[in-house]
């Protein structure tokens, strides 16, 4: 007798894998939510935890590259040329765009400070603002002051490059040399003196050049002005001594003036009169270095005062 033959139910294996199918996406999809919720549960409250930790530290450091002063530096005090007031003044600049960009995870508080930093007129380039930790680092490349002119009883400071810095002394105040009769006014904006800023004028390039070239003699300190008065309509300078003497060089180091001898002759002359009179102005009012022959005015003469 024939043994029967179990003929395969196709339909009854195709609705087996279909909810095979459904059951394993369903599976699957419980099995993601429920991590994706407790991965949530777990990271979210350890990230607010240091995010409060982060908070409660406080403002962060502040680690400023002060510009470095020339000579030794004392014990206990910063080793800079820039004054106190003006180190207070720029950290506060700093620590109220921090203050308005919180999030320590974003860049925007470290843009804001080298802008708000740059608007300053102090450096050349926007200064590099980074997080080192709790810390933030500042560094940058400062404009170093070389004189100050002198406006309406004022001295204003400015770089060696002619830039206007945000620093003006009481006449007779300042720690540089002033510039004295410059033609033009200080550069503005809406009103104001602009920091930043190149002071216009050739009197006053013409200044800064001859105090670049003067800065190594042995008598520079006893210079105590420039004097530009002149040198727009006759192009003339003048070295107003700490005796109020004035030494007339003439034309400035870049100029050539006919019947003027060089610029280095210039200085050289009056290296001689600081060491036959140990004054750069002779003791006398008056004396011209510039021309073919040094003249000195022996009629109105300087009684000299002690430095």
């Amino acid at each position: 007798m024939p043994r029967p033959i179990r003929v395969p139910n196709r339909k009854a294996r195709a609705v087996t894998t279909e909810k095979f199918r459904k059951f394993f996406s369903v599976s699957a999809g419980i099995f993601v939510f429920v991590g994706i919720t407790l991965s949530v549960l777990i990271w979210v409250p350890s990230m607010e935890t240091a995010l409060a930790a982060r908070a409660t530290v406080g403002a962060p450091k502040i680690q400023f590259a002060w510009p470095a002063a020339a000579g030794a530096a004392k014990p206990g005090e910063v080793h800079t040329w820039l004054p106190s007031p003006v180190r207070d003044e720029l950290l506060a600049r700093i620590s109220s765009e921090l203050e308005r960009h919180p999030d320590p995870f974003s860049s925007d508080g470290l843009r804001a400070t080298s802008d708000s930093l740059m608007r300053t007129g102090w450096f050349d380039s926007p200064p590099q603002v980074r997080r080192r930790g709790e810390a933030v680092a500042v560094s940058a490349s400062w404009r170093t002051p070389a004189a100050v002119v002198r406006r309406n009883g004022v001295d204003y400071l400015i770089s060696q490059q002619g830039h206007l810095l945000p620093v003006a002394y009481q006449r007779d105040q300042a720690p540089v040399t002033a510039i004295i009769g410059a033609v033009q006014e200080p550069p503005m904006a809406s009103g104001q003196v602009a920091p930043g800023q190149i002071w216009q004028g050739d009197d006053i390039r013409a200044a800064l050049d001859t105090l670049g070239l003067i800065a190594a003699r042995p008598w520079r300190d006893q210079v105590s002005a420039i004097d530009v008065t002149e040198y727009s309509t006759y192009k003339r300078l003048a070295i107003i001594s700490k005796w109020n003497g004035k030494t007339v060089i003439g034309g400035a180091p870049r100029d050539t003036i006919p019947g003027e001898v060089a610029f280095d002759m210039k200085l050289r002359r009056i290296d001689e009169l600081a060491r036959q009179f140990g004054q750069i102005d002779a003791r006398h009012r008056l004396v011209e270095v510039g021309g073919p022959v040094m003249l000195v005015d022996d009629v109105t003469t300087a009684v000299a005062r002690n430095p």
